[in-house]
Order: C-alpha cells, then structure tokens, then sequence
C-alpha cells in the first residue's frame, strides 16, 4: 500500500488469517512449520504461491528438521501451487565461523544436506547473519582454502550491522557507524 513493488519476505509464523493477508498482498512466505504449509493451501484458491522454506539447523527455534527435507519435497511435489524460490536457516552464532569446530560449520554442512535434497527446486539460499557474513568475507579476504560448503554463494540476511552495532567482539576492525541515537533529558531525580 505504501507503493513497495519489490518481493516482500513475510519471516514471522502465521495462522490461517495470516495466510489469507500474505496471499492477498502477494508476499512471499517464508514456512518453517507444517501448518504454515496447510494454512496457505487452504487459503490459494489456486493462485501459485510463492515460499521459502526455513530449516533449522541447529539454532532450535524455528524450522523444519533436515530430516524432513525429503519430505516436504515430496509434498511440494505432489501440491503444484506452491512455487519454491528459496531455502534458508538462521545461524546460532556466526561469529565461531573460523573454527571447524564451531556450531557455524556444523549448520552450514546440514544446510549443504538440505541444498542436495532441493537442488533442482531453487538455488536461492540464504542462512549468513551479520557475524557469520564478515566472518565469512574475513575469510575469503585471507585465502584460505575453503570446506565446500564456505565456498557456496549462500545469500546474507544483515541485521544488527545494518543499525551500525558490531555483530561479534571479532568484527571490531571493521568500521560500521550507528545509524541512531537516544537523546533526552532528565526531566526527574
């Protein structure tokens, strides 16, 4: 309504009202759950309708167990309304992204799992937070040889770098500047 005409990603859960107003405005779903899923099937009156599908690799808080991947293709599959455009995760921590050993590495090998699985549905992918991205970039920067799946062009969803807040103590080389300030004043002691 606000003359916006690029792509709009809805990331928040939703119900079957919620489904209705993503499908009316023509938004792009992002499913982490099943029900997500059936609510925008109930609601398509066979519109295609455009998702993402979220995993959860091990941050465990949203998303479809990697185990389901199979699945869920199978259901997209068998149900030709839904377009898949993309697949995601959001990282734990992004900053350890430098240790083989951290939870960063051992969620972007699951998400490697889950690109195998839909590699022939879409090759938009997308699981960097603002940590993991430069910590990413820091590698590519020092040329290390990278494991296949740091190699992969997977996508950036920035958050905290875009307000100018370092992401992680690891990132405090790199210049970001506040994009806000509170001021005030005292007005009672």
């Amino acid at each position: 309504q606000a003359g916006i005409t690029q792509d709009i990603l809805v990331f928040r859960g939703f119900d079957d009202i919620g489904a209705k107003v993503i499908l009316q405005n023509q938004f792009i779903a992002v499913c982490s759950d099943w029900s997500h899923l059936e609510f925008l099937k109930k609601n398509s009156l066979n519109q295609p309708i455009r998702l993402h599908l979220k995993f959860d690799t091990g941050m465990n808080r949203h998303g479809f167990a990697v185990e389901q991947a199979e699945k869920i293709k199978q259901f997209l599959s068998d149900n030709s309304v839904f377009q898949l455009e993309g697949i995601c995760t959001h990282l734990l921590r992004g900053d350890d992204i430098d240790s083989a050993a951290g939870a960063t590495h051992t969620q972007l090998k699951k998400m490697l799992q889950v690109e195998e699985v839909f590699s022939s549905l879409t090759q938009n992918i997308h699981c960097y937070n603002s940590a993991g991205f430069m910590g990413r970039l820091s590698l590519q920067n020092s040329r290390a040889k990278l494991p296949e799946y740091l190699a992969k062009p997977w996508g950036v969803r920035p958050g905290i770098m875009l307000y100018g807040s370092q992401p992680s103590e690891k990132t405090k080389h790199i210049q970001l500047r506040p994009v806000m300030s509170l001021r005030s004043q005292v007005q009672l002691i």
